[in-house]
């Protein structure tokens, strides 16, 4: 038998910030990224290339869980470093997971390495 509560059945839905503020931080978001891009020397050593762009990029989630483009570079050096650093990659993929709770790419990543 379901059984609801009075107030469960008028409760609102979770408000979501209002679309001007959204896209104002989208904006603020896709400036930051562009700037840290600039500074960024691309290496093929993963950890080098986090060293250089974890910060930044981290930055940039949390001013706008709308913009897409930082969390596929750090999900791939996660995912790099997942066998030479697994410990580092934890602690990453912790983050994203944290920053971003809507995207389940982190979380499922950090699952496969299992506890540090």
């Amino acid at each position: 038998m379901l059984a609801l509560a009075d107030d469960e059945l008028l409760q609102a839905p979770p408000a979501e910030p209002p679309w001007p503020a959204r896209l104002a931080a989208y904006q603020a978001a896709r400036q930051q990224f562009m700037q840290a891009g600039r500074r960024v020397v691309p290496n093929a050593d993963a950890a080098l290339m986090l060293a250089q762009v974890r910060a930044p990029l981290l930055a940039v989630l949390a001013t706008s869980a709308d913009f897409r483009p930082a969390y596929a570079p750090l999900l791939r050096l996660a995912a790099a470093l997942a066998h030479s650093d697994p410990s580092a990659a934890r602690a990453l993929l912790a983050e994203l997971a944290r920053l971003q709770p809507a995207r389940p790419e982190a979380a499922a990543l950090l699952a496969t390495l299992g506890p540090g």
